[in-house]
Order: C-alpha cells, then structure tokens, then sequence
C-alpha cells in the first residue's frame, strides 16, 4: 500500500492500479448551428456537466478534474448565480439543472494532497451555489471515497455494486533522521485531516473511525448510505429481482456473520463490522 516516493513524506491513501492505454471513442453530432462536430466522449459528457474521476489521483489527474470544475462554473453557471443574487431573488432561482455538475468516481486513491485540491474546489464552487452530485460507480476506495463523500448533502449516491473502502494514510519517506520525524509529522497531520474530512461529512462517530481507519475497511453502498457516506443507493428499479439480489448482497455484506463461515473452502464471509457490533 505504501508507495517508494523519495525525500519528504508524499502520503498516498490508495493503491496504484490505474487504467492506461485506453481507447476514447469519439461521438459525432451536429451542433446548434448544423454544425457537425467530432468530440472525445468525455469532452462531450463535460458539455453534459458530467466529469468522470477515474484512476490514481495523482497531480495530473488532479489539475484536470479542478480545470474542468472550475471550466463548468465560470463557463456555465457564474452569470446565472450572480444575476440572481443582483435580482435578489438568491441561488435558488437558478435551476437545479443548470448548476449541477455530476462526478462519477472509479478511483482506487492516490495522492492526498492532489485529492485535496479537487476537494477544496468542490467546496468552494458548493459555497457559490453550485450543485455537485457524486456517483461511486467501481471503486470510491481511500481518497476517492473523500471525494465521494465531498459532494453536496443530499446528491452523494452509489451504485449497487460498487465498493467503497476507508483506511489511514500509508506513504513513506527517506533521508536524515531529523527529515524523516519531520515526515512523520506530516503524515500524522494528514491522517487526522482525513479523519476531520470523515467526521464533517458523513455520520461516522470518533469510536467508529478509530476502528475503521486500523485497517482497510471495505464496505458496499447500503452500509455507506447508513453510515452517511452516501445518500442513496441507486438501484435499477425497473427490474425487481435483480434489484432484489443486488439489496440482497449488499446487506448480507453489511451484516456479516456472527462467526467467520468458509464457503466451498475458497472464501470466507465478512465478520459483523465493528461498526454493527453490539455494545
């Protein structure tokens, strides 16, 4: 889990085991003008106010996901906010459509820092009136669950199979004795800000994030959603057995065994998580 990042402490909360060498398909279409225009998928998803986080969060990744936040605010929704704050008729006289930008997550984590400016932009544009709807898809696993927890009160949701994990900050350092208490320091400083993410935004209880943060803690969405990590689980409702067998699983996860059970002796189901255990 530890990464071989070399001088000062560069804390990581994630695993690298990001996609490369992907094939973007291109979306043809005509414009407002009877234009017909070639996109990359993802940019035409961004004319949708949809951005996708996907990958390591490292400083690339990073310093695009906040371009295309802020690119979707000053380009999209700046004008609209401030003329109805001029009006004096508030943010709320803006639809909701038209300043909501949706973030779909597949990320194993990555680089704290650079997980934290994207954080501090989904803040800042969440103070100025703007919407931001989360959606784990994959994995919200580390700092991705950060972000997934990042969104706006009442718009963080999950798919049914996706799988969100919490855990303390792993990373390493090297040189002097001296740089590496300095390191450490800053290792303890960043855990507890992660820890201080967790407390503000979700409902996780000082007890419960000591216990979680001892080891990786894998959770699916319904025990997310109860712990306040999500809002909703976003179920295909149209098709009631699989949306039976999909609640199924996830609270058979969330529950867990009183007693650790080998099944066809390959695998072994979850112990009752601590955050179930009764007192």
């Amino acid at each position: 889990m530890s990464d071989d990042a070399k001088g000062p402490f560069n804390g990581r909360a994630g695993n690298d085991n990001s996609p490369s060498n992907m094939i973007i398909p291109n979306v043809i279409r005509d414009n407002a003008q009877g234009q017909r225009v070639i996109q990359d998928i993802f940019s035409r998803m961004l004319d949708s106010n949809v951005i996708f986080v996907t990958g390591q969060v490292e400083p690339g990744m990073a310093t695009i996901i906040t371009a295309e936040l802020l690119h979707l605010y000053y380009d999209k929704m700046k004008d609209k906010i401030d003329a109805a704050a001029k009006s004096g008729k508030g943010v709320e006289e803006v639809p909701e459509s038209e300043r909501t930008i949706k973030m779909f997550i597949n990320s194993p984590g990555g680089y704290v820092n650079d997980g934290l400016m994207i954080y501090d932009a989904m803040q800042l544009l969440q103070s100025e009136g703007v919407i931001i709807e989360t959606h784990a898809t994959g994995i919200a696993m580390s700092m991705g669950s950060i972000l997934l927890i990042a969104g706006s009160e009442g718009h963080r949701y999950a798919w049914p199979s996706a799988n969100i994990m919490l855990h303390q900050l792993s990373g390493g350092s090297q040189g002097t004795m001296k740089d590496m208490e300095v390191s450490h320091e800053e290792a303890d400083y960043l855990n507890e800000r992660l820890k201080d993410t967790y407390r503000v935004h979700t409902k996780l209880t000082d007890e419960q994030i000591e216990m979680i943060f001892d080891r990786d803690y894998f959770m699916r969405p319904e025990e997310a959603r109860e712990l306040g990590i999500i809002d909703s689980v976003q179920y295909p409702h149209n098709k009631p057995q699989v949306k039976e067998m999909l609640e199924k699983q996830n609270h058979r996860h969330m529950d867990g065994e009183d007693v650790v059970k080998e099944v066809k002796k390959t695998r072994v189901l979850r112990e009752v998580p601590p955050t179930h255990r009764p007192e």
